[in-house]
């Protein structure tokens, strides 16, 4: 058991520290930064509630647009100077773009990422930070998405057993009620039944 847990660590270890995306260019105000890229089959609302509630928990925000009076918007999400998981500690800014893939079968979602050390200076495959930024893509797909999944199902279920709970609740206040009404009218009937009797025996006599 020990031995099957150690291996199992080792190669969550191993994913974390060789998986390699796509890369591609992302077009980040007039630069093409470079980029690497993900695919989900999560929906593309899910997906960008999920990047947005992980850099929440870094107490990031994302980036409303540009502009100090009116505000911009921006094609890309961006999380400023935020310091992720797997990026030893750099506080980088993050630029993700979140979109649909028609394809024949169920739709996917491609997340494509970019992250920057100060105004376009953009990682690129030869840094240090490219790498650490492969290892937290592959975090992003097996990992956080997956917690907002599982999240959202967890939230889904709660309120599935709270309605049957509140049902239940309801059939057996119903019951309760019915149990009350058949124990009255069985008193009254016993009742009755007794005083018809007795009328009965005065008329013979």
């Amino acid at each position: 058991m020990k031995k099957t847990f150690i291996t199992s660590v080792l190669l969550l270890m191993a994913t974390f520290s060789f998986a390699q995306f796509a890369e591609t260019k992302m077009q980040v105000d007039s630069v093409a930064a470079p980029a690497l890229v993900i695919e989900t089959d999560m929906s593309k609302s899910d997906t960008k509630d999920a990047i947005e509630k992980y850099f929440e928990s870094l107490h990031v925000d994302k980036e409303k647009g540009k502009g100090f009076i009116f505000k911009k918007s921006m094609p890309y999400m961006l999380f400023k100077r935020a310091s992720a998981d797997f990026m030893q500690g750099a506080a980088l800014d993050f630029y993700f773009t979140v979109e649909t893939k028609k394809q024949k079968g169920p739709d996917v979602t491609v997340v494509t990422i970019a992250v920057s050390q100060g105004y376009n200076n953009f990682a690129n495959s030869q840094t240090e930070t490219w790498k650490n930024l492969n290892r937290f893509g592959e975090y992003l797909r097996s990992n956080i998405l997956e917690q907002f999944r599982v999240t959202a199902k967890v939230s889904d279920l709660n309120k599935d057993l709270k309605k049957a709970k509140s049902k239940l609740e309801d059939i057996e206040k119903d019951k309760a009620d019915a149990e009350k009404n058949i124990a009255e009218k069985t008193k009254q009937l016993t009742t009755l039944q007794a005083q018809l009797e007795g009328l009965k025996a005065a008329t013979k006599q």
